[in-house]
């Protein structure tokens, strides 16, 4: 996490929200009481990810969720469910 903070601290313009997998640690360049917008994502293989809005109590609930799902999608892929 460190690295990418240290990138990402030479975008000034580029908002983030850094959390580790346990959420032990957790960083942002935002205000933590206010939302940002996304305005894309792009992922290999994918269509372009529609506009959000993030704060830091959703991002770190998507992240639960995006491991839980990361855990599945593993399973599944090698037990064959």
């Amino acid at each position: 996490m460190r690295e990418l903070k240290e990138v990402l601290m030479t975008y000034p313009l580029v908002n983030y929200h850094l959390v580790n997998q346990d959420g032990s640690e957790a960083c942002t360049n935002c205000d933590p009481g206010h939302p940002i917008a996304v305005t894309w994502g792009v992922f290999p293989g994918k269509e372009i990810v529609q506009p959000t809005v993030v704060d830091s109590i959703s991002f770190n609930i998507w992240k639960v969720i995006f491991v839980l799902f990361c855990f599945v999608v593993f399973i599944e892929s090698n037990l064959g469910i």
